[in-house]
């Protein structure tokens, strides 16, 4: 089958259902428009007459913001002084990149970080004797 992997194929079919499940399409459109989007770097089915805004009214780039929980992942483009100093003149917090592994999972990490802030705010139990 030409180098195909079975069983990365199938995850990638059970993503696309479960994609377009939830977004009511079905998973060859599904496909479509993530093929569109990795080759073209947009969802764009009409080629555009101008070359697309980076930004848009300052209300839109908001939006998502107070939800967003970004992590670092020391990629080039991520760790520039432009992106960086967004970051500090907009208050968003990074979490950190899982400083074990690349490969763990996110949750892991913040697994982690919670259980030190809990020991962190967390009185000591008290001894029976003492009660």
């Amino acid at each position: 089958m030409h180098g195909f992997n079975y069983t990365a194929g199938h995850r990638k079919c059970n993503i696309l259902n479960e994609i377009g499940s939830r977004v009511g399409r079905h998973q060859a459109t599904i496909m479509r428009i993530c093929d569109r989007w990795m080759q073209e770097g947009s969802t764009d089915r009409h080629g555009r007459s101008h070359p697309p805004q980076c930004t848009t009214s300052p209300e839109n780039r908001q939006i998502g913001f107070a939800a967003a929980l970004l992590q670092r992942d020391n990629a080039r483009p991520h760790v520039t002084r432009i992106v960086q100093r967004y970051f500090v003149n907009h208050q968003i917090e990074l979490l950190p990149w899982p400083f074990r592994s690349p490969h763990f999972s996110p949750i892991e990490n913040i697994c982690f970080m919670v259980a030190q802030r809990l020991v962190q705010i967390t009185p000591p139990a008290v001894p029976p004797d003492q009660l």
